[in-house]
């Protein structure tokens, strides 16, 4: 009995894993972004849900009475990218230098490349308040940083939207990375509690 016990614990556990994981792989509340800063560029490759695009088509469908092309579905969702992923330079936002769409790798996700101009000696902000405007504090813009051989993540909210580049160095404030789920984590406590108490 206490065997079999084990076994579901362990059991459960992997699977609570995979469907978290499968849950979250395209969620509407997540954007993705790569950002890369090498010397005179910042890349960043965002990666937005499909409901997007799904989305902005009902929009215009609603207000105009009739549905959009593709291409002018693709034309609003940069527009609206480019005006929620922001670098600013000592204050004043940047013009973004080019902006494409990428092939998508899935059927789940609409992906942008922006490229902006950068130099060591500004002080740079990047802003990624994509969706906020849609989902508020539910919504999580996820972030791998890469500079000079180095890799962080940060997770974008709507208390803290932005990060910043001062002198060529990364500024991020370590408290707006840090969420761990707290559902997540009752639900392993309880789990705990009770596989103890079947065990035993």
């Amino acid at each position: 009995m206490k065997e079999a016990c084990r076994i579901l614990v362990v059991l459960y556990f992997f699977m609570s894993v995979a469907v978290f994981n499968t849950a979250h792989a395209h969620s509407g509340k997540e954007t993705h972004t790569q950002i890369q800063i090498s010397d005179d560029l910042i890349f960043a490759i965002v990666d937005l849900p499909w409901t997007v695009n799904e989305a902005a088509r009902s929009y215009y469908h609603l207000r105009d009475g009739e549905q959009i092309t593709d291409q002018e579905t693709q034309q609003y969702i940069q527009s609206y990218v480019q005006k929620h992923f922001e670098i600013h330079k000592e204050g004043a936002a940047l013009k973004t230098r080019s902006a494409q769409w990428l092939p998508q790798d899935h059927a789940h996700s609409l992906v942008i490349q922006l490229q902006f101009d950068y130099d060591e000696a500004g002080s740079y902000e990047v802003i990624n308040d994509l969706l906020f405007n849609l989902n508020g504090h539910r919504q999580k813009n996820y972030c791998a940083i890469q500079m000079n051989d180095e890799q962080f993540n940060w997770v974008a909210t709507a208390d803290h939207p932005s990060f910043e580049i001062r002198n060529g160095a990364i500024q991020i404030d370590e408290t707006a990375t840090k969420e761990p789920s707290r559902i997540w984590i009752g639900g392993v406590l309880v789990l705990l509690v009770v596989a103890t108490r079947w065990v035993l």
